[in-house]
């Protein structure tokens, strides 16, 4: 009797776009004699032939540095050094270019991205848990880049961020965990329709206030007032709102930005009528993430996360 054990919890994703799968210990592959069971050997081999390749082994180097993030039901091909996504329907891309003009590659038209070691070694792209990011072999610098069509010519982007115009912008609740939002979205006048819509039917003609900073780092709204989260066409962004029992978690009482390799810091962002909204951005090389606190428990209530595209 030949047993093969798995020890530890093997993540793999199938190339070309297939779901997750999950493999936990112990995982065991019987298989028994070789006069009983020649035809489970061979299928057995089969499955280990197909599973091994797929693995991404991904050190905690491999996870930092430049991100793309794309929405769930994205399907993803991979050529040479290249990953193309082709988000699900309702999901438009918003790409900032060198010369700083902002394009939208609309719901079904892809996104290319490749990586491009400028050292010695090699790095390529590879995809985990929702995120693009370059994988590293002896590389110190890598540098992803991603492009899109736009009126039928190929357009590099400098950065980038997947919107959901369609779905209906809300309060962000409890433990809910998104990408953040970014600075081309407020530069953007269809996207910023929708939050201002949002802000006028909620809070009226009130100009939500600034925070302010503590001597700790961290950002805490005015008397009276919480942090809501926002959940903005599928991305994240805060706001000091008047403050209500009714609001989740009691509503916020600090706001603080932390990167995992380098720094950032909350940045405002004017909403013409109705005041600032904050996200985290700055040098940071790893993962940037904006935390909000509660008044109720004291205990996290939400993460964004920062990506570059």
């Amino acid at each position: 009797m030949l047993i093969i054990i798995f020890p530890q919890r093997l993540k793999f994703r199938i190339r070309g776009g297939g779901n997750f799968g999950l493999l936990k210990p112990p995982f065991r592959l019987s298989i028994g004699t070789q006069q009983q069971n020649t035809n489970q050997m061979k299928t057995a081999l089969r499955l280990l032939a197909l599973i091994i390749p797929m693995v991404y082994v991904v050190d905690g180097r491999a996870q930092e540095g430049t991100k793309l993030w794309y929405p769930e039901g994205t399907r993803i091909t991979q050529s040479g050094n290249t990953l193309t996504l082709v988000a699900p329907q309702g999901w438009s891309y918003l790409g900032r270019t060198a010369d700083g003009s902002i394009q939208k590659i609309g719901t079904g038209a892809s996104i290319k991205v490749s990586c491009n070691c400028t050292s010695s070694g090699n790095c390529n792209p590879a995809y985990l848990d929702g995120q693009v990011f370059c994988k590293t072999t002896n590389c110190s610098t890598c540098q992803m880049t991603t492009s899109g069509m736009v009126n039928g010519k190929n357009v590099d982007f400098v950065e980038g961020v997947y919107q959901k115009l369609s779905e209906p912008i809300r309060l962000t609740n409890i433990n809910e965990n998104l990408p953040e939002a970014k600075g081309l979205m407020f530069e953007t006048e269809e996207t910023l329709s929708k939050l201002v819509d949002f802000l006028q039917r909620t809070y009226g003609s009130t100009v939500l206030p600034e925070l302010n900073k503590n001597s700790d780092g961290s950002w805490a709204p005015p008397a009276n007032y919480a942090i809501v989260g926002i959940n903005w066409c599928g991305r994240g962004v805060i706001f000091a709102v008047p403050k209500k029992a009714s609001l989740p978690g009691g509503g916020g009482k600090n706001a603080s930005c932390s990167c995992s390799d380098g720094s950032c810091t909350l940045k405002s962002q004017w909403v013409p009528g109705h005041g600032t909204g904050y996200s985290c951005e700055g040098n940071c090389s790893g993962t940037c993430t904006l935390t909000v606190t509660g008044f109720s428990s004291g205990g996290v209530l939400y993460n964004f996360t920062s990506f570059t595209f």
